[in-house]
């Protein structure tokens, strides 16, 4: 029987870039192929952060009337669904 965690701990996101945000934003392109290869942990911390994350008291995006409808969900290969608790990263 395969043991999954209920709750995974995700590392603090790192802010250290080698790219400016135009880089980024030149170098960005679907992907319509996906590949099994694996993310890291940090990429997914800092992505899910970004996404919708707390930057001290306040989110890191806004939302009209203060309501953030938004709930994330991230889906692992072979261990199931997690709901991203941004009050715990």
């Amino acid at each position: 029987m395969i043991s999954i965690p209920m709750e995974i701990d995700l590392p603090k996101p790192s802010f250290k870039s080698n790219k400016s945000v135009e880089e980024c934003i030149i170098e960005r392109e679907s992907v319509r192929r996906y590949s099994d290869r694996k993310i890291e942990i940090e990429k997914v911390s800092l992505i899910l952060w970004a996404a919708q994350g707390m930057k001290g008291l306040k989110k890191t995006v806004p939302s009209a009337g203060a309501t953030y409808p938004l709930e994330i969900y991230i889906t692992l290969k072979d261990m199931g669904y997690f709901h991203y608790n941004y009050h715990k990263h």
